[in-house]
């Protein structure tokens, strides 16, 4: 138990409640996961990958109550500490990776709202600002040393982006936001705001406020993806880590919704298999039946199933798959889960504990002899 460390009573009811309810925290994963070596193995060889400037995806298949959620969540905890930005969405009708009504622009919003940082982890809004206002301060600091303007060190340093859909407009918007910042002109710093989360509407009213062309939509949302990822990396991040939940919504879409979506998606794949994303990556959280389902899966795209079927780099002597299966807890594993269960109810303090080790043996041989094997199969 030496690894259990001391829990403050705020976040040990943060904690408990979520975990009363079924749901997988938003906070203090570590004081919860139980981790594989399976699992760390497959994070640190994404990590560095990313770290390089290379590129990963992965589909994370379990079915309901198996702990996809979480799995997505503890891989943005580790990767925080990797230096890298994160950010999470869940997919419904509202929120797609296809769209012609707004919707796949929802997506990205989504994202740039859940955008989060190694020293701002809660995603509470503040993130993008914080990478943005990151890079400024980098470049004011060149500036400074130079006696040049900010936006002119903005210009120089972004000349990358601008060879991207949207680029050159992301480096002047970002220039702008600089400006707007050091004058006090809080109107148009938040037209810039508004801009890189993509939600202005119109393209003339961006133009008007902004003297740009482009703005975020359905088309181009996957570039502006691409492009924040490069830009966290100039901000000297080490990568951009996506996570899309609830992928089996993709099945409620109407058949020719879903094959244009199964077609956005094989875009996606190519890219971070071919390395066209640089320092980005994306992990899915799906069911068995949204990847298989022979009439509505993702494989029914014949092209990402060649892609994503056992394909994949190479971890030590074994590859490395694009699908992952999340296996059930064995009873290590459970056990390892219920003395951590019993650290947090006891506020991290094992003079509290109201169950010893023989407690959690009794408790797990008891539900084994009602429920057999079939308690290990979820976690939730």
């Amino acid at each position: 138990m030496s690894e259990l460390k001391p829990i403050r009573p705020k976040l040990r009811d943060k904690l408990w409640g979520a975990l009363a309810k079924g749901l997988s925290p938003t906070g203090g994963l570590q004081h919860v996961a139980v981790v594989r070596d399976t699992e760390l193995k497959i994070a640190q060889h994404d990590f560095e990958q990313m770290k390089q400037g290379a590129s990963a995806i992965r589909f994370i298949i379990g079915e309901y109550g198996a702990g996809k959620t979480f799995f997505l969540q503890y891989f943005r905890y580790l990767a925080h500490r990797q230096g890298l930005v994160t950010t999470h969405a869940e997919l419904d009708l509202d929120v797609r990776l296809y769209s012609t009504k707004g919707q796949a622009r929802a997506l990205y919003r989504q994202l740039t709202r859940n955008l989060s940082t190694p020293t701002m982890p809660g995603g509470d809004g503040r993130g993008l600002l914080s990478v943005v206002e990151t890079f400024i301060a980098q470049c004011s600091t060149q500036a400074a040393e130079r006696g040049v303007e900010p936006s002119q060190v903005i210009m120089e340093r972004c000349r990358e982006l601008t060879q991207g859909v949207g680029g050159f407009d992301f480096a002047k918007v970002v220039a702008i936001y600089c400006e707007a910042h050091a004058s006090g002109d809080i109107q148009r710093q938040m037209s810039a705001e508004r801009w890189l989360r993509g939600e202005y509407e119109k393209k003339r009213t961006a133009a008007k406020d902004l003297g740009v062309e482009d703005i975020v939509d359905d088309d181009n949302y996957y570039d502006f993806i691409k492009l924040l990822a490069h830009f966290i990396q100039l901000a000297g991040f080490s990568g951009f880590l996506v996570c899309i939940d609830e992928f089996d919504k993709l099945r409620e879409q109407v058949a020719s919704v879903r094959k244009s979506t199964y077609g956005r998606l094989l875009t996606i794949v190519n890219d971070c298999t071919q390395g066209d994303a640089k320092g980005l990556g994306f992990l899915f959280g799906c069911t068995t039946q949204s990847v298989f389902d022979p009439k509505t899966g993702v494989f029914t795209n014949r092209a990402l199933e060649t892609r994503l079927r056992d394909n994949g780099a190479s971890l030590g002597n074994r590859p490395v798959r694009h699908l992952v299966d999340l296996p059930p807890f064995d009873a290590h594993d459970f056990r390892a889960l219920c003395a951590k269960l019993r650290h947090i109810q006891a506020g991290g303090k094992p003079e509290s504990y109201v169950v010893d080790d023989a407690g959690i043996e009794g408790f797990l041989d008891h539900h084994r002899q009602r429920n057999g094997q079939k308690i290990f199969m979820t976690t939730r």
